[in-house]
C-alpha cells in the first residue's frame, strides 16, 4: 500500500512539474512559436524524412533569431538563457547553411537533433524555474 501512495505522489509531483514548465513555456510567445515549428520538424526526421525541415528552415532559423531577441519571463536567469537561445540561433543557421548548400540528408538529421537538443536545454531552464520559483543558491535564501 505504502508504494502505490508513493507512486501516487511522484506521480503527481511529475505533472504537476510538467504542467508548471508548461506555463511558463506557453506564456512566452516566442519560445511557444519556436518549439511548435520544431516539434514539426524534427518529429519526422527520427524516421528519416526531412520534408518537412526542408520546407520549414528558414522559419525555423527566423524564430530562433526571434526567441533570441526575445525577453526570458521573470524569473528565469536572463543571462545563462541569452547563452543558451545564443547556441540555439547559431545551430539554426547552420542547419539552414547546410539545407541552403544541399548538403547530406545526415548532416541535416545531426544538426537538427542538436537543435533539439540545445532546445531541451532551454524547456529544462522553463522548468527549473517554475518548480523551484526562486532560486536555491542565494546565500541568504530561507524557506
Amino acid at each position: 500500500m505504502k508504494r502505490i501512495l508513493l507512486f501516487i505522489a511522484l506521480a503527481s509531483f511529475s505533472l504537476t512539474a510538467n504542467s508548471q514548465a508548461n506555463k511558463t513555456m506557453n506564456s512566452w510567445a516566442e519560445l511557444n512559436n519556436f518549439h511548435k515549428v520544431l516539434t514539426e520538424t524534427y518529429q519526422p526526421s527520427k524516421d528519416g524524412n526531412l520534408k518537412a525541415i526542408k520546407a520549414e528552415y528558414k522559419q525555423l532559423m527566423e524564430l530562433a533569431v526571434a526567441l533570441h531577441q526575445s525577453k526570458a519571463p521573470a524569473g528565469i536567469d536572463a543571462a545563462k538563457m541569452s547563452d543558451v537561445t545564443t547556441r540555439l540561433a547559431v545551430a539554426c543557421k547552420e542547419l539552414f547553411g547546410l539545407i541552403e548548400l544541399n548538403e547530406s540528408d545526415e548532416s541535416i538529421t545531426k544538426k537538427l537533433g542538436e537543435t533539439n537538443s540545445i532546445f531541451t536545454e532551454i524547456a529544462r531552464m522553463c522548468e527549473s524555474n517554475d518548480v523551484k520559483g526562486h532560486d536555491h543558491s542565494d546565500p541568504n535564501h530561507k524557506h
